[in-house]
């Protein structure tokens, strides 16, 4: 045992995203604003990674854990999820065995040449977002394919999978997307900042000047 390096994780009896419940409770499409505060409250969880010097650097489907389910009685500052693996899936990745590994999914284009940055954690998480929306991530086919179509910048619009999504949601989600790590957001919470800024306020009806009218009184009729 003094050999041996032991990682020692919190049990969550639900899983992640991928489980059955993260399955059923999240299933996407989500809506939109819904998709949006959760994403805003990975990049919280993210930035403070970052501000404390470290990385993620595998986030993905299987480390994003599954508290509780979806906010049915609308609760504010509701967080469903846990952030896993900070850190770990990189290190396994080095360190442990197999060697070579397939980069998940969400993996930013930097990630296929092995460098990774704060913008890699951002990429990620707008590859989770997407998929929210849309009910498929932004990239599909073969490793090579996926390979390509990251180093190349080739995915769908979001407005083509979904009528919902505005022209200012798709220009936030395609930066965040963009090839070289520097084109991104600055960080991860600028950009979740972007996000919630493109999320339409309710509809108010203007103020007339005019004083509230009084209630009508009505003679009651007599139907007999």
């Amino acid at each position: 045992m003094s050999d041996s390096e032991v990682v020692v994780c919190h049990y969550i009896s639900n899983g992640s995203l991928l489980n059955k419940e993260g399955r059923v409770w999240f299933k996407p499409p989500l809506h939109i604003d819904e998709a949006i505060h959760y994403t805003h409250q990975l990049a919280q969880a993210l930035e403070y990674i970052h501000q404390q010097g470290y990385l993620h650097g595998a986030l993905t489907f299987s480390n994003v854990m599954v508290v509780r389910g979806q906010n049915i009685d609308h609760e504010p500052d509701y967080a469903p999820f846990l952030l896993a693996d900070a850190g770990l899936a990189n290190y396994v990745r080095c360190f442990g065995q197999p060697l070579y590994q397939f980069q998940p999914i969400t993996a930013a284009p930097e990630q296929l040449g092995k460098r990774v940055t704060p913008a890699s954690d951002q990429f990620a998480l707008v590859v989770i977002l997407y998929f929210w929306l849309a009910g498929r991530p932004p990239y599909l086919g073969s490793p090579e394919e996926i390979e390509h179509a990251k180093l190349t910048g080739t995915f769908p619009p979001l407005s083509s999978l979904t009528a919902l999504v505005t022209f200012e949601l798709e220009e936030v989600i395609h930066r965040a997307l963009s090839v070289p790590p520097e084109e991104r957001y600055h960080s991860v919470l600028a950009f979740a900042e972007a996000l919630t800024a493109t999320l339409v306020p309710p509809a108010t009806v203007p103020d007339s000047g005019m004083p509230p009218a009084s209630p009508v009184e009505v003679e009651p009729i007599d139907l007999s």
